[in-house]
């Protein structure tokens, strides 16, 4: 009741009252007046503005009107665009919004709620100072109310933030619906706020598209509107790193693809609004899948919007539209095939017998420690804790998995992220990473990270001993392929298709994830970056009709990981070898001396 008392422009006087007898509560409460008359934002200079913003933010009382809000956005906007047009809107570009007669209507086309007082506006080549105030107590005042400012007095971009961040803290204080509006308000004029305001990025213009808006309300769909407008009016691909930014709150996502859903007209704008996102982001495929299916199963999602969406899943992976995307997952995996593997008990064999062959041959001793990276449920514990490796550590993503390895081993195991594995530098004299899960890396830069792990907690002198499937050979092959053919129909470049190595893996025909495949000298090139010197590959048939065949590397810790690196590097470059395309930059090797 008092947070919607709050919302509504009220505040609250004294303690409410508890009736003994009914349980009732009596509040006493008052109209809220606005706490910045348009007025008084059109006569403060913006630094006096932004003060009296933080002082109102930390009055826990006070809910701003969505009127106030957009009038101290907008007085920011006019007043770099009178004084300096220069900053992003050229006079010449947009005369309508200069002429003297401009009504209020014209100027910028932002809905402002009074009339703007060119009079008022302050130079803003000025440091937005006190008067009298010198350059260490005006940032030292920026440091300790706002907090979150370069420590360097007057740094370009320190007051912008400033605004921004304040800005930010205001627009949390709105009403839900209020919130929806001033996204909307945002999107709408995004060039022109992101000119005038002078912010260094498109990502802090989003800082202000805030969270809570909800899903299934009139302006969440008006959000998801004014997103799809600007895909589609937007012609650099540069341009579209707010929708990368927007996806990370999944509810601006959800409202996109309904509004797409409820589009007539979807058919003809999934791929110019989507397509285009793709093109830029190509691995971004399964979590615009994902996202999705969220939003399909929505509550109050209609049938009609529901149908959409299953016609858009259809697009997005190549399927007809007839095609249920959702019911006929078979369909989907003639186009993104799922491997078709068992764990089989003569797999295991084979697994535990080759591991035990090759620790003797290059002269293991039993008495070190064996850390198993996804470890599942511990079947390779077992098998080498029988073999005589007592010291065994295993490692997966999934908790259940570890809870359920440790109850049948009595190992140690732990959930750990692949790419921060939790143990000392040099701890271990055996690394294993099987069953193919290193592609569940999904991109060269966690799976350069993960490599790198691996020869840190790695003695110099032990084993690494890590498996991929061979994307040359049987399916995969045919999979990596798909994707590319896939790519390319969203406008991928053909040139750039062979530095593609992903495909597209669902167990479930619902959840969606991309793996991450490179050619095998790619992954002997990697392995030796890290200093893990490739002793031999072992091709491994895995048990299916389809041809495919699994690389598992044998590799030994060298003494001097970025002595091996240079010399990686130099001999790649005299050979004249094709470096991976995969990535533009390396992942530094840390030696023993440099790790922690």
């Amino acid at each position: 009741t008092k947070r919607i008392m709050r919302n509504s422009g009220y505040t609250e006087h004294g303690t409410p009252h508890n009736h003994p007898k009914h349980g009732e509560v009596t509040f006493v409460a008052e109209k809220s007046a606005p706490r910045f008359t348009s007025e008084e934002i059109r006569s403060s200079n913006r630094w006096t503005l932004v003060r009296k913003m933080a002082e109102a933010v930390a009055n826990e009382d006070w809910t701003p009107t969505l009127t106030e809000v957009e009038t101290i956005i907008c007085q920011d906007a006019f007043t770099q665009i009178t004084e300096n047009p220069s900053y992003g809107v050229a006079e010449s570009a947009y005369p309508e919004y200069f002429e003297e007669d401009a009504t209020d209507d014209t100027f910028l086309q932002i809905p402002w709620p009074e009339g703007p007082n060119s009079t008022t506006t302050q130079n803003l080549n000025e440091p937005f100072r006190e008067a009298g105030s010198d350059a260490s107590q005006h940032h030292g005042f920026i440091s300790t109310v706002l907090g979150e400012i370069a420590d360097e007095p007057n740094t370009e971009f320190a007051d912008r933030d400033a605004i921004i961040t304040v800005l930010r803290k205001v627009v949390g204080k709105l009403s839900p619906s209020d919130r929806g509006e001033l996204t909307t308000f945002v999107l709408r004029n995004h060039d022109v706020l992101l000119n005038c305001l002078e912010i260094d990025n498109q990502y802090s213009l989003y800082k202000l598209l805030v969270t809570g808006i909800p899903e299934e309300s009139d302006a969440a769909l008006a959000v998801g509107d004014a997103i799809k407008s600007y895909l589609i009016t937007t012609e650099d691909y540069e341009d579209l790193s707010p929708l990368y930014y927007m996806s990370i709150p999944n509810e601006h996502m959800h409202m996109l693809y309904r509004s797409l859903a409820a589009d007539p007209s979807r058919d003809e704008i999934v791929f110019p609004v989507l397509g285009r996102f793709l093109r830029e982001y190509p691995n971004h495929l399964p979590h615009i899948l994902n996202d999705l299916y969220e939003t399909r199963n929505m509550t109050a999602i209609s049938d009609e919007e529901r149908e959409g969406i299953d016609q858009i899943l259809a697009n997005l992976m190549g399927l007809s539209d007839e095609t249920n995307a959702v019911l006929e997952s078979e369909e989907m995996y003639n186009i993104f095939r799922m491997e078709d593997y068992d764990t089989s008990n003569k797999t295991r064999e084979f697994r535990s017998k080759m591991l035990d062959e090759t620790l003797q041959k290059y002269q293991i001793t039993k008495e070190g420690v064996f850390v198993d990276i996804a470890s599942g449920t511990g079947w390779l514990e077992d098998d080498m804790k029988n073999l005589g490796y007592s010291h065994t550590v295993g490692l997966d993503f999934t908790f259940r998995h570890a809870q359920i390895a440790h109850e049948k081993s009595g190992q140690a195991v732990a959930q750990a992220d692949w790419k921060a594995l939790p143990l000392k530098s040099e701890a271990a004299k055996v690394v294993t990473c099987l069953g193919r899960s290193l592609p569940e890396c999904e991109g060269p830069t966690v799976f350069s990270k993960t490599l790198g792990e691996i020869s840190r907690v790695l003695e110099p002198g032990g084993l690494a001993i890590v498996d991929m499937p061979d994307p040359a050979k049987g399916d995969y092959a045919k999979r990596l392929e798909s994707y590319r053919a896939h790519m390319l129909k969203f406008g991928v470049p053909e040139s750039e298709l062979d530095s593609f190595f992903y495909e597209i893996s669902s167990p479930d025909g619902v959840h969606f994830n991309d793996r991450f495949i490179p050619p095998r000298e790619d992954i002997e090139f990697d392995l030796e970056m890290q200093g893990l010197e490739v002793l031999e590959v072992i091709e491994e048939p895995i048990p299916n009709s389809n041809g495919d065949v699994n690389l598992v590397f044998i590799t030994r810790k060298v003494m001097d990981v970025q002595k091996h690196a240079i010399k990686t590097l130099s001999s790649a470059l005299k050979r004249k070898a094709r470096l991976p395309k995969t990535r533009s930059d390396w992942v530094e090797p840390k030696g023993p001396t440099q790790s922690n």
